[in-house]
């Protein structure tokens, strides 16, 4: 049995919960005693310069692992993790000379997420893993679809985030909370709830960048994540995407039915209770710990918050006492990758 690495990449300093999703579980390895291999960024394809620099670290991240690697170890991954045609040559590499074992924990699948890149290579890379923590029972029934070995699959249920405790919300009528990319080509139901609900009572607290309003008193600009647990106001987070009030629709919307949305953990840390779409692969996590509502549509939106009864909402709020404490203390993370050592025999 040997050593458990992990790559450490450094991170990008942006507000978004990408950014923050990677160094929690960072954290949360080296908590557990693994040993880290300092990395570069090698995930910046911005421009074509960073494109080159992108290339170039991939490739020394790797000569970094070649330093410190010994026979047997296991190496957690955080995927995806730089460019693919080096990551495959490396792995196969690795596995062949040292036997090497390799476990992904799966942020993203950009050949489902945006078709940045061909399916059949992304199945290709990830068919050399020894163990993949997807994010939930939807994304491994979608990897098996694309013949993946359904015994190497774990599933990871949710996100942590780690950080200290927050408040419970004071009252149920503070408006419903949007935090995430505000750009209409992702978010443009934002600017059509916006129009459709002028005059009433349901208001809306928006935080993130991209927002293309030019005034909007309840947008509350683009914080970093530490920033926004403590600031972030609204009795309830809306979990959409699409441009459409009716469905979860596009490349984005359609994401979430397999997606583990960061912003959800953001806000059951926040203890909002959650709105969610129907046929987003979150909803049963939702309905799982009485956390929140599933909705069909936006344009029921008004109905729903107002049937929201306050022993309802108590009783929500209940439930994100305990889910709180398990997301800020890395509880789902710790899980997921103790069973996929298991799966390898090194637990």
């Amino acid at each position: 049995m040997g050593r458990i690495l992990f790559f450490s990449e450094t991170q990008k300093k942006e507000n978004n919960g990408g950014t923050k999703a990677r160094e929690d579980i960072d954290h949360i390895l080296k908590e557990k005693g693994y040993l880290p291999v300092e990395c570069r960024m090698c995930r910046d394809f911005t421009s074509p310069k960073n494109v080159i620099d992108s290339l170039i670290s991939i490739r020394l991240n790797w000569r970094r692992l070649s330093r410190v690697v010994q026979n047997d170890d296991t190496l957690i991954i955080q995927y995806p993790f730089g460019d693919y045609k080096t990551n495959l040559k490396q792995v196969k590499k690795f596995k062949n000379k040292k036997n090497l074992k390799v476990v992904a924990l799966i942020h993203d699948l950009p050949s489902i997420q945006d078709n940045s890149i061909e399916s059949s290579e992304e199945i290709e890379l990830l068919k050399l893993m020894d163990v993949i923590i997807c994010h939930n029972e939807k994304m491994k029934e979608k990897l098996i679809e694309l013949k993946l070995d359904q015994d190497k699959l774990v599933c990871l249920e949710i996100f942590d985030y780690l950080c200290e405790n927050v408040e419970k919300r004071q009252s149920k009528n503070d408006g419903i909370t949007v935090a995430g990319n505000l750009s209409s080509v992702k978010a443009q139901y934002i600017y059509k709830l916006i129009e459709e609900l002028k005059g009433k009572d349901l208001k809306f607290n928006l935080y993130g960048p991209n927002f293309e309003l030019d005034s909007y008193e309840l947008y509350h600009g683009s914080l970093s994540p530490e920033k926004l647990i403590k600031e972030i106001k609204g009795s309830y987070g809306l979990i959409w995407d699409g441009d459409s009030l009716e469905e979860c629709n596009g490349v984005f919307g359609r994401y979430q039915t397999i997606n583990n949305p960061h912003r959800v953990s953001m806000n059951l840390v926040a203890k909002m209770p959650i709105l969610i779409w129907k046929n987003a692969a979150l909803s049963d996590f939702v309905r799982k710990y009485n956390v929140g509502v599933v909705i069909d549509s936006l344009l029921d939106l008004e109905d729903t918050i107002s049937n929201i009864s306050d022993e309802k909402y108590e009783e929500m709020q209940k439930n994100l006492e305990v889910l709180s404490e398990k997301l800020r203390t890395g509880y789902f993370t710790n899980k997921a990758i103790d069973s996929a050592l298991e799966k390898l025999g090194e637990k």
